[in-house]
C-alpha cells in the first residue's frame, strides 16, 4: 500500500511520527498486516518506546498466528533491550516448537537468541543444543544475515 511505502521512507529518514501515523492507518484497515505490525514495532523500538513495541508484537502474535514464531523472536529482543531477560527467555522457549513451521528468515532466530541467552546464563550444553538446532534449520540459508549468524553459531558449538 502507499501508506506502507511512505512509512518505510519516513523510517529511513528517521521521521518516526510520520511513519507511526501511516502504519497505524494501514493497521486500522488491515489489522493482520504483518509487515505494518513489524514496522510499527521497529518505529517504537528505535524511539526506545519499548513497552509499546512489546505490546504491538504481543498483539501481533495473536492477530497473525502464521507469523507467531517470527513475532516471538522480535518480542524477545525488545524484552532484552528493556532489561527483561527472563521474559525473553520464556518467550523464546515457548516459541521453540514453532521453529520450522514458518517459512521466513526470522523464525530461526528463536533458536539463535535462545542459544545466546543460555550461554550468557552459563548453561553451555543447552546453548550448544540451541545453536545446533539453529544450524540444522538454517542449513540451506542463503541470506547474509543467517550466513553470518551461522558462523557465530558454529564457533559457539565447538
Amino acid at each position: 500500500s502507499a501508506y506502507l511505502d511512505r512509512a518505510q521512507i519516513a523510517m529511513r529518514q528517521s521521521r518516526f511520527s510520520a511513519a507511526e501515523s501511516d502504519l497505524l492507518s494501514v493497521i486500522a484497515s488491515y489489522p493482520d498486516n504483518f509487515l505494518a505490525l513489524e514496522q510499527l514495532a521497529v518505529v517504537y523500538q528505535r524511539q526506545r518506546r519499548l513497552p509499546e513495541a512489546a505490546m504491538v508484537l504481543e498483539n501481533a502474535r495473536q492477530a497473525v498466528p502464521y507469523r507467531r514464531c517470527a513475532f516471538s523472536a522480535n518480542l524477545a529482543v525488545v524484552q532484552v533491550l528493556g532489561g527483561r531477560r527472563e521474559q525473553a527467555r520464556e518467550i523464546l522457549e515457548s516459541a521453540r516448537e514453532l521453529v520450522g513451521s514458518e517459512l521466513n528468515a526470522v523464525c530461526p532466530l528463536v533458536l539463535f537468541h535462545l542459544g545466546t541467552l543460555y550461554l550468557e546464563d552459563g548453561e553451555t550444553e543447552k546453548a550448544r543444543q540451541a545453536y545446533r538446532d539453529y544450524l540444522d534449520v538454517t542449513a540451506r540459508a542463503t541470506d547474509q544475515e543467517n550466513l553470518s549468524r551461522r558462523e557465530i553459531a558454529l564457533q559457539r558449538v565447538n
